[in-house]
């Protein structure tokens, strides 16, 4: 059965969504010896693939990668993503990474880089914060650090923001964080936001968040 290409139709937005993560992306791969080949043709892809197209390959070290960029984490976005995974299985020469480049297009605003020594002092205070009972301001503060840490480890003097999913993704391609925390990590990236936008009932468990501060202070010592 033919799966419909995600990206198309495209909107304005998503298109501008998916310029600037793929921008991002390709200088990432192609320092690790990878080919980024953005909206790759038929003849590009394995014919396990055949009925979609993912925004962009990298072909290289095994194994290869296909790139999906998605603006949101709905529910209907969610749905497809499920069914490409699908493909997957059973493909040790391929994996298949979704990107979260939602947020604010046209946002403009560099963020400096912060040292080391100041992450770690704030992930002191995230840990006293979440030990006195506080888990939705020591979850906040954990993922602000998460970001702060990602650019501490880039060579760039400045970055722009980044929505917190896509710092997961980031680290994890970056061989920085495991795979097999993505999945946690992004579980938390949702109950953050729903933190963030008012859910008062959303029930932050003291054990995830230490997860996420020990992913911190694993990645700061790597």
């Amino acid at each position: 059965m033919e799966i419909r290409t995600m990206s198309s139709p495209r909107s304005s937005y998503h298109s501008l969504v998916e310029e600037r993560a793929l921008e991002e992306l390709r200088p990432r791969y192609e320092s690790r010896g990878y080919r980024f080949v953005v909206h790759p043709s038929a003849d590009d892809l394995p014919l396990f693939l055949d009925g979609y197209q993912p925004d962009a390959i990298a072909i290289g070290p095994l194994p290869n990668v296909a790139i999906e960029v998605i603006a949101n984490h709905r529910g209907a976005e969610k749905a497809k993503i499920a069914n490409v995974r699908a493909r997957f299985e059973g493909q040790p020469d391929w994996k298949f990474n979704v990107v979260y480049g939602g947020g604010e297009p046209l946002a403009a605003g560099i963020l400096p880089p912060a040292a080391k020594s100041a992450v770690f002092d704030q992930l002191r205070q995230a840990r006293e914060i979440l030990e006195l009972g506080y888990t939705k301001p020591a979850l906040l503060l954990g993922f602000s650090l998460l970001e702060a840490t990602l650019h501490t480890r880039e060579s760039d003097t400045y970055t722009r923001p980044r929505k917190p999913a896509t710092v997961v993704q980031s680290l994890v391609m970056d061989g920085l964080v495991e795979a097999e925390s993505e999945t946690r990590l992004l579980a938390l990236v949702a109950t953050r936001n729903r933190a963030v936008h008012g859910d008062l009932s959303i029930e932050i468990v003291p054990a995830d968040v230490r997860f996420l501060l020990n992913t911190i202070e694993a990645v700061l010592a790597g």
